[in-house]
């Protein structure tokens, strides 16, 4: 199986979710304007309430995490 480079825009409900999917076998990042979300995610915690979420972000503590986080920056675009 291939393994791409991803990018997520968001990490709400769907932006997340999609971006915890898409980790399992890629590399993801996400990116959001909400300084605070990308935060927690760097540390291992979920913004939102979800089990799997949660669980998921909890134990990718690894040096080589597939899932990274980014504040957007509304200049580059």
């Amino acid at each position: 199986m291939k393994n791409y480079k991803i990018a997520v825009a968001g990490t709400g409900y769907v932006g997340l979710s999609l971006s915890v999917l898409l980790a399992q076998h890629n590399q993801v990042m996400a990116v959001d304007i909400v300084q605070a979300k990308v935060d927690m995610i760097n540390n291992h915690k979920s913004p939102i309430q979800d089990d799997y979420i949660e669980k998921y972000t909890g134990r990718r503590k690894t040096h080589d995490e597939r899932e990274k986080t980014e504040p957007d920056d509304p200049e580059a675009a």
